[in-house]
């Protein structure tokens, strides 16, 4: 129980420190100071945690934590008698719907350990802390004996046993969630998924709020955001979460032309350090930066604070695969079948352990159990999500160009280099499609411009002409057949094997498994093709507590000890003749 204390305890120092300091260097005002202050020293304590525990060649620990606190106190102190405590009276609904959130996300939260990415962000949040877990095969049998050293970075590799035991992810996510898992153990993982959420969601209020001068509108466009049914359906740690909430407080900084761009080049670090892809969204940043005043001296500020943040991950980086800037996925000596797959793009050749769609392949083809490529995947799923919605995304776009041209290119340098990256991408998975929610914020901004800006009866013509052709394209695509990439079955021969009917106890795994280790269905495509391709009239709201199926196992999360968790890299990643 002492955990539990001083894991409260935690939660209200960070809760005021992040407050001090958003005040301080953002001039940021009552709930807004708090939401990002929130966020924001809650993503930073655990990276400077992690550099000072591999530099005391130690854990993170409670030692470490508080210490790190202390010091970020310092800097902040003479701020303290600042603080209002009357911060949500002035917005009541917005503390209601907020409450509301936290609510439905707390309870909606299913657990660690369900499939590929929220165990290799679990399984690192709980080694950090210098705490064993038992690695086990599908029939609960541990596979590994191994004890931990209690130093950082080398209880993260284990030859013999785990190896690298983030394998292809990004170690910062779960660096992010350790400190919660110090505190509160697994029920830390429930408690601040939900709390990284809510907070953004106020801040995304507000964001539209500035934008759009509408109460109204800024609450309906948060609430299709994180309330739309693909949102809410992904219940477990996933790295773009923290991707979109990142996205979000950039967004919210920029609009609200904050000058300190040392703390947005530490929050774009930490971007960096959750996902590769954070380069891609460089162009949109730089653009915004050469359009300031004396933009050499805040490019160096910028700089200062993305390298600052992201040195202890590019040491581990080093570390762990040899290069400080490898992405993970490339590194050749994970164990299991990688293999890699020839490519070719303007006459050059190349490799790449990766499966890539036209122009790098020669036709254009479709993943497994996916009814299309993933550029019109993303396309369906994008109007699913919005429903009708999509066309004041459309005239949105178009309105928010006339009036406002510098944010208008700054939008589209976000969106245009990813959605490009993601066109191509095959190698699919069920996971991978949460990679829309770092840009699905942009999306709903042009949304929200859309109906803040439309005249039904003069815009009526537009809105007539985008709901045909949106129907047209459909209609097409619902038409239309791809070939299925035979190179998948080469990348997991399991599938081509069938064998996920060879399991009788896969139990929460059972979505990973049958992914990676069956062929696909007609069935399965045909009902596909029937949801993607039937435009909802409304946004895909899952607004029914109802609906949730409860998962509250709190005390459980809580006192839970001998954590159990599945190896699923060996499922996934083996060999044609491999064992069971």
């Amino acid at each position: 129980m002492l955990n539990i204390f001083l894991g409260l305890f935690y939660l209200i120092l960070t809760s005021i420190l992040g407050y001090l300091i958003s005040n301080k260097y953002l001039k940021l005002k009552n709930i807004e100071s708090l939401s990002f202050g929130f966020i924001f020293i809650n993503f930073i304590i655990p990276i400077i945690s992690f550099s000072l525990a591999i530099i005391f060649k130690t854990n993170i620990n409670f030692i470490i934590v508080f210490v790190v606190l202390l010091i970020l106190f310092i800097l902040v102190f003479k701020n303290i008698f600042l603080i209002r405590f009357n911060l949500f009276l002035k917005e009541k609904i917005l503390f209601l719907i907020s409450l509301i959130i936290f609510i439905l996300f707390f309870i909606n939260y299913s657990g660690p350990f369900l499939g590929y990415w929220d165990t290799y962000i679990a399984s690192p949040s709980i080694i950090l802390t210098g705490e064993k877990t038992n690695f086990i095969d599908i029939n609960n049998k541990i596979i590994y004996e191994y004890e931990l050293e209690q130093k950082i970075p080398n209880d993260l590799i284990n030859k013999n046993t785990y190896g690298i035991i983030s394998k292809d992810q990004r170690i910062g996510a779960g660096i992010i969630f350790s400190i919660p898992f110090l505190f509160f153990g697994l029920f830390g993982f429930r408690l601040y998924y939900s709390l990284f959420i809510t907070f953004s969601f106020i801040l995304f209020y507000f964001i539209i709020k500035k934008l759009t001068n509408s109460t109204i509108i800024s609450y309906l466009s948060s609430i299709i955001l994180f309330l739309n049914e693909y949102f809410f359906s992904i219940n477990t740690l996933n790295p773009n979460i923290l991707g979109l909430i990142i996205t979000i407080m950039i967004i919210y900084l920029i609009i609200n032309k904050s000058n300190n761009w040392f703390i947005i080049g530490i929050i774009f670090g930490i971007f960096g350090n959750i996902r590769n892809v954070a380069i891609l969204f460089s162009p949109a940043l730089g653009f915004i930066l050469l359009n300031q005043k004396k933009p050499i001296k805040k490019i160096s500020y910028f700089l200062i604070g993305v390298i600052t943040i992201m040195l202890p991950l590019l040491y581990w980086n080093y570390f762990a695969f040899g290069n400080p800037i490898l992405h993970s996925s490339q590194y050749p000596h994970f164990e299991g079948l990688r293999p890699e797959f020839s490519h070719k793009f303007l006459g050059n050749s190349f490799n790449f352990n990766g499966l890539l769609n036209f122009p790098f392949h020669l036709k254009i083809i479709r993943t497994p159990h996916y009814a299309y490529p993933v550029f019109i995947y993303l396309f369906l799923l994008f109007i699913k999500i919005l429903g009708l919605f999509s066309i004041f995304v459309i005239l949105g776009f178009i309105k928010y160009f006339k009036k406002n041209n510098k944010n208008w290119i700054f939008y589209c340098l976000w969106l245009i280099p990813y959605i490009t990256f993601l066109s191509f991408q095959e190698n699919w998975e069920i996971a991978k499609t949460s990679f829309i929610l770092l840009i699905l914020p942009i999306i709903i901004i042009f949304m929200s411009f859309g109906l803040k800006n439309i005249n039904f009866k003069s815009n009526k013509k537009q809105i007539l002409i985008i709901f045909i052709i949106l129907n047209l394209i459909i209609i097409g695509i619902s038409k239309a057949n791809y070939t299925i990439d035979e190179r998948w079955y080469q990348r997991f021969p399991k599938a081509s094997e069938n064998a996920f009917y060879e399991y009788d106890n896969i139990n929460s795994y059972q979505d990973e498994f049958k992914f990676f280790q069956s062929r696909e269905t007609l069935e399965e495509l045909e009902i596909q093709k029937k949801i993607l391709t039937k435009i909802p009239f409304l946004p895909y709201l899952k607004l029914s507590i109802l609906k949730i199926k409860p998962t509250i196992k709190f005390f459980n999360e809580i006192r839970k000890k001998n954590i159990s968790v599945l190896v699923i890299w060996k499922y996934i990643y083996v060999q044609n003749n491999s064992k069971k």
